[in-house]
């Protein structure tokens, strides 16, 4: 494709390990490697924050992902000067940079573009699209839901798109926005590696018609936690679907465990508070399967995990077109879009 490259070598790699796709990522970088002496500059710059590095960079239009969720001002890990500047971070990032006090993600963002006297900032958030901020105010960018689901990279995805629409392209940040989502949705969707053709087309091959917009969805895990396989699953899938930015009521916490008269009403409350259901269903628990029952019944919808599922198991589920993945990350974000508007 033409690109020309200029590295700089380490002594040693860096590992970062994902447990599950939905995990919150690992690394062992411990410090101790000598601090390499980065420039960049060009007439565009995508910029990705370091740990073991803090580049200068220069640019007519620079794009930064500043790639550290703990991180709470953009100079820890980067030096630079460009006339127009965009900050493309995820959720937690753009919070950080916000400040200790808690305020809604259209207005962190404001708060960032400000502080940092930027042109645009966006906010990603994973599978309930994203946020853009500038001088006329937020616009909600829809996600573009996919059967597939590989979120590991997604975001490094967007940020390159946007910058090559933003910058090399020279267009509009909102229609550039709306392009990083669509060839994201094309690299969640496992299709092929390069989401942009030569001609600058996006390559959406599985993507579905359907935009939704931003908007707060609260998930009901349903699920068994009678042994520590099972809670480490129920906390696992509660702590992937609030990083993605779901409010989740889990039985296992919000009421854990006492009499049949004080937990099933308690369950109930919480699952009529929700706009959509994940079912755990390995080991069919009929507490679960009660529970998706009386979701379907109430027109709550409900997608399935199970690791091994048995149709023979689930023919009731499966009959009323409760879909049922194997994969943690297509739960849930399926279950995720299932509860938007």
């Amino acid at each position: 494709m033409g690109i020309e490259m200029d590295y700089e070598e380490r002594p040693r790699p860096i590992r970062f390990r994902y447990d599950t796709p939905i995990s919150r990522p690992t690394h062992d970088f411990l410090g101790g490697l000598p601090a390499p002496h980065l420039e960049a500059e060009a007439d565009v710059v995508l910029a990705f924050g370091m740990l073991e590095a803090k580049p200068l960079v220069k640019a007519q239009r620079l794009v930064i992902d500043p790639q550290s969720p703990g991180l709470t001002s953009l100079g820890q890990h980067m030096d630079w000067s460009a006339e127009r500047l965009a900050i493309v971070g995820n959720q937690s990032e753009i919070l950080g940079l916000a400040g200790p006090s808690p305020v809604p993600i259209a207005e962190a963002a404001e708060r960032v573009r400000v502080e940092y006297e930027a042109e645009v900032v966006v906010a990603k958030c994973g599978p309930r699209g994203a946020v853009l901020v500038d001088e006329l105010g937020s616009t909600p960018i829809p996600p573009h839901p996919t059967e597939d689901v590989w979120p590991i990279g997604s975001g490094d995805v967007f940020s390159a798109l946007f910058a090559w629409a933003w910058g090399d392209q020279e267009r509009g940040a909102r229609e550039a926005a709306n392009i990083a989502s669509m060839g994201t949705a094309t690299w969640c969707s496992r299709g092929p590696l390069q989401v942009v053709t030569p001609e600058g087309e996006i390559i959406f091959p599985r993507a579905k018609a359907r935009d939704v917009h931003l908007h707060d969805v609260r998930v009901y895990l349903a699920g068994p936690y009678f042994n520590y396989g099972e809670r480490w699953l129920v906390d696992l899938m509660r702590d992937g679907l609030t990083d993605l930015g779901a409010q989740v009521f889990s039985p296992f916490h919000e009421v854990g465990f006492g009499t049949p008269e004080k937990v099933a009403p308690a369950d109930l409350r919480g699952l009529h508070e929700c706009n959509s259901v994940l079912a755990l269903l390995d080991g069919v628990d009929t507490g679960t399967v009660f529970e998706v029952g009386y979701a379907r019944a109430n027109d709550i919808p409900v997608v399935g995990f199970a690791a091994r599922p048995d149709s023979s198991d689930l023919t009731m589920l499966i009959g009323t077109d409760v879909p049922i993945f194997s994969s943690l990350a297509q739960a849930a974000y399926h279950a995720m879009w299932a509860g938007l508007p």
